[in-house]
C-alpha cells in the first residue's frame, strides 16, 4: 500500500513539475468521505450502560479545471458538492433526530508559479468560493424544517 501512495504522489509531482506554460491545462478531482459512530459509556451507582450515538457524516465530490493563460499565471474554476448530516438529539422512540445540508459550490481562482528550482515552485493564489444549498432539520420524527439558502 505504501508503495502505490509514494508512487501515486510521485505521479503527481512529475506531472504538476511540467505544466506552468502558456496555454498547458489541467483538470483535477477529490472525493471525501467521513463517518462513524459514538460509543457513551455512562456509569450510575450500580450499573453502566452503553449508548450509542452517531457522528456526523459528510461527503464532497468535487473537480477543478485550470488553464495557465501566461507562463506560471494560471486561473481555474472548480465544482463540488459537499453533503452533510448531522444528528442532534434522540427522540422518545430512540430515533436520531438529523441536520441535512447539500450544498453546489463554485470556486474561481488565481495563481502565480514562482520558481525557486528548475522542478519546485511557490504558488501564492486568490481565490474564492460562492456556495449555496438545501438545509433540512427534523424537528419530530415526523416534522421537518426545510429552506434554500446562500452560504
Amino acid at each position: 500500500m505504501r508503495k502505490i501512495l509514494l508512487l501515486a504522489c510521485a505521479l503527481v509531482i512529475s506531472l504538476a513539475s511540467h505544466a506552468q506554460l502558456k496555454g498547458d491545462k489541467y483538470i483535477a478531482g477529490g472525493i471525501s468521505l467521513s463517518a462513524g459512530s459514538k460509543i457513551i459509556k455512562a456509569q450510575d451507582k450500580s450499573y453502566i450502560t452503553n449508548h450509542t450515538q452517531p457522528s456526523d457524516f459528510s461527503f464532497a465530490i468535487g473537480g477543478e479545471f485550470g488553464c495557465f493563460v501566461d507562463n506560471n499565471f494560471r486561473i481555474a474554476i472548480g465544482l463540488s458538492i459537499p453533503v452533510s448530516i448531522n444528528p442532534t438529539s434522540e427522540d422518545d422512540n430512540g430515533k436520531w433526530l438529523k441536520t441535512k445540508t447539500i450544498g453546489l459550490a463554485l470556486n474561481p481562482s488565481l495563481s502565480y508559479y514562482f520558481p525557486i528550482t528548475d522542478r519546485f515552485f511557490y504558488t501564492p493564489e486568490l481565490g474564492f468560493s460562492y456556495e449555496f444549498g438545501s438545509y433540512n432539520e427534523m424537528l419530530t420524527s415526523n416534522e421537518n424544517l426545510s429552506f434554500s439558502k446562500i452560504l
